[in-house]
């Protein structure tokens, strides 16, 4: 990796501007991890590795794990690129056109034949051998709306659940970030966590 960031750094043709954008933002994320998510020691990290290039904000590991965790990707989807989110009548009827014509066709077949992404966040869990849910979510989830739902619905989806077993329910997070905001953090931390 570095052998290529020497390459681009002489301006070699090999590499094109984003490329080395690509190798400068795995390697600073590579030192994120070796840091284990610790932003202050991945600076000093690559302080050391990298005496001759200018330093990068301790935000900027942070922003990388986000777009990676968000995004699937270090940079992320500028607004007004991409499918439009929306859709008007037009393309309901498009899009359930499509469907009735190959009833078997894919969701993902019918976004590129009509151009427009479709996304859903749901929220489900298990309990024993009964299953919770599954809930819809906001389209956007953020910290704040993902705190909302754990304070307003969690309960009363739990109301029927009896206690013994309330007592033994661990909650699973994966890497979206709004799991591991400061709101949702705090929420679960006061509600949840048992000291000792």
């Amino acid at each position: 990796m570095d052998r290529l960031l020497q390459t681009c750094t002489q301006h070699n043709e090999a590499l094109d501007c984003a490329t080395c954008i690509q190798i400068k933002s795995w390697q600073r994320y590579t030192l994120y991890g070796k840091a284990d998510g610790n932003a202050a020691l991945a600076r000093r990290l690559y302080q050391e590795r990298c005496p001759q290039r200018q330093c990068p904000d301790r935000k900027t590991f942070v922003r990388l794990h986000y777009r990676l965790c968000e995004y699937g990707k270090f940079n992320s989807p500028g607004l007004g690129r991409g499918r439009p989110r929306s859709t008007n009548p037009e393309v309901q009827e498009e899009i359930l056109e499509a469907v009735n014509m190959t009833p078997s066709i894919s969701t993902r077949r019918v976004a590129l034949q009509v151009n427009v992404r479709f996304s859903l966040n749901m929220w489900a869990g298990i309990i024993g051998d009964r299953l919770v849910g599954p809930h819809v979510l906001v389209n956007r989830l953020t910290g704040q709306a993902y705190t909302y739902f754990l304070e307003n619905t969690i309960p009363h989806v739990l109301e029927d659940t009896p206690l013994i077993n309330r007592q033994h329910i661990h909650f699973l997070h994966d890497g979206v970030p709004a799991h591991f905001s400061r709101t949702a953090r705090r929420y679960v931390d006061r509600r949840f966590l048992i000291d000792g």
